[in-house]
C-alpha cells in the first residue's frame, strides 16, 4: 500500500482558509521560529507534542501544515493523512511565502532574575573542623565493635 498523496495549498488559499476559520494550522518549524512569529491560531507540533495531537484533534477537520519553505511540512501531512486525518494539505512555499500577511508572535519567556554572587567561605583547617577528644571517641567506637564482632563469633 503506498502513502497517499498530499495535497497542497497556496499560501493565498491557506488565507482563505484562515479567514474563513476553516482549517487548523500546524507550525512544525523549531520553537524560536515560532515564537518569532507564526501563523495566527497556529499550533505549534513537533516530537514533544504530535502523539496528543495524534489523540486529541478531531479527525474530520481540515488541517494545514506548514514548515519553513513547504518541504518538511509534506511529510507532516502525510503522518497526519496515515493516522487517520481526512483533510491535510501542506501549504507550498512555507512560512517564507506567508511574507506580510497576518501573523502573531509568542513573547519570549522572562529570564529569570540574576542569582546572588556568593563569597568563597574559609575552608577551616584539618585540626579545627575535629573536635577535641574525636580520636579518642573513634577509637572506643572501633574497640566497642571489635568486642562485638569477637562476642558473635564465638558464641
Amino acid at each position: 500500500m503506498s502513502a497517499p498523496e498530499v495535497k497542497e495549498l497556496s499560501v493565498d488559499e491557506a488565507l482563505e482558509r484562515l479567514e474563513a476559520e476553516s482549517a487548523l494550522f500546524i507550525d512544525v518549524r523549531d520553537t524560536g521560529s515560532y515564537r518569532r512569529g507564526h501563523v495566527p491560531g497556529a499550533s505549534h507540533i513537533g516530537d514533544h507534542n504530535i502523539e496528543a495531537f495524534v489523540r486529541d484533534t478531531d479527525k474530520q477537520r481540515a488541517v494545514i501544515v506548514y514548515c519553513y519553505h513547504g518541504n518538511s511540512s509534506i511529510g507532516g501531512a502525510a503522518y497526519l493523512q496515515e493516522n487517520g486525518f481526512a483533510e491535510v494539505y501542506s501549504m507550498r512555499g512555507g512560512f517564507t511565502d506567508w511574507g506580510t500577511r497576518p501573523m502573531e508572535s509568542v513573547p519570549a519567556p522572562e529570564a529569570p532574575p540574576p542569582r546572588p554572587v556568593l563569597e568563597p567561605r574559609a575552608r577551616p583547617s584539618s585540626a579545627a573542623a575535629k573536635p577535641a577528644g574525636s580520636a579518642s571517641r573513634r577509637r572506643g567506637l572501633r574497640d566497642r565493635a571489635k568486642a562485638a564482632v569477637r562476642r558473635l563469633l564465638d558464641s
